[in-house]
């Protein structure tokens, strides 16, 4: 039997297995978050049917596979690590920070955010998280939540360690990029934000979103908005504010990525939008 103890913001979870593969992939999934290190094991796991077992804060779980097991796990692990950051502004999007300025790229599952951060990691951007922003408009910092990011189609990799499942849910990729954050709270700093589309088909293009549509296209994203506007919503129109935003419709990551980051990074065409507005 071999424990898993993890910490985030004053979050501790502990998970105990007596199934090696299992907790070689887990502890790949949350290595930034691991207590103590645990010496990297091989990153190619077998996907292969298998009955395993573990005990998530002493409550038995069984699962017929190990892909099966470490996508379910990570549904329960991840609420407890967040339990701490409800007071800040939590947002469904991947987020990477250049020296310059953070992008966060916004959208529901499938949307094409994390395909666009792992390009951008691959470019030299440094990867701060895959599935939840955790911001404080106020005070305009971010809490990185650098997990192993999940990816559901084949597509830009940066280096880094690698583990693959084809389980009940389809093909799942969980790449820890070498180029993250540690967990220390940073500056926002200058803020691009990015709605993506992947389609397909579709001719690329990157429309600027001035402030009002913006806010619009991030409600369906943010956590525990609902009853909670009066908090939410200043707090949303303070991480807007000051932002450049846009959408991005794309079809390949490497190609059309460079249509937001030239609209985003064109002073010219947002002092027309300024103006404008």
């Amino acid at each position: 039997m071999r424990a898993l103890k993890l910490s985030f913001c004053g979050a501790r979870v502990e998970l105990k297995t007596d199934c090696a593969p299992l907790f070689t992939a887990l502890a790949h999934l949350y290595r930034p978050f691991l207590e103590a290190e645990i010496p990297a094991q091989a990153t190619e796991i077998s996907a292969a049917p298998q009955a395993c077992r573990a005990w998530l804060e002493g409550e038995l779980h069984s699962f017929g596979s190990v892909g099966d097991a470490v996508y379910e796990l990570d549904q329960l692990i991840e609420p407890r690590l967040l339990a701490h950051t409800s007071s800040q502004l939590r947002v469904h999007a991947a987020a990477v920070e250049s020296a310059t300025h953070t992008i966060l790229l916004v959208g529901p599952s499938g949307s094409g955010k994390t395909t666009l951060a792992m390009e951008l990691v691959r470019r030299g951007m440094r990867y701060l998280s895959d599935e939840f922003a955790i911001v404080d408009p106020r005070a305009r910092t971010l809490q990185p939540f650098p997990r192993a990011a999940t990816r559901k189609a084949e597509g830009p990799t940066p280096p880094g360690p690698r583990i693959g499942f084809l389980d009940g849910w389809g093909f799942r990729d969980y790449v820890l990029p070498d180029l993250r954050a540690d967990l220390a709270t940073r500056p926002l700093g200058s803020r691009w934000i990015l709605f993506p589309t992947h389609r397909k088909e579709c001719v690329p293009t990157a429309e600027i979103l001035e402030p009002g549509e913006c806010c619009a296209r991030f409600l369906p994203s943010i956590f525990d908005f609902e009853g909670a506007e009066q908090k939410r919503w200043p707090a949303l129109a303070n991480l807007v504010a000051g932002s450049r935003a846009c959408s991005l419709d794309f079809q390949d990551a490497a190609a059309d990525l460079d249509l937001a980051l030239e609209l985003l990074g064109n002073d010219e065409a947002w002092t027309t939008t300024t103006q404008r507005s």
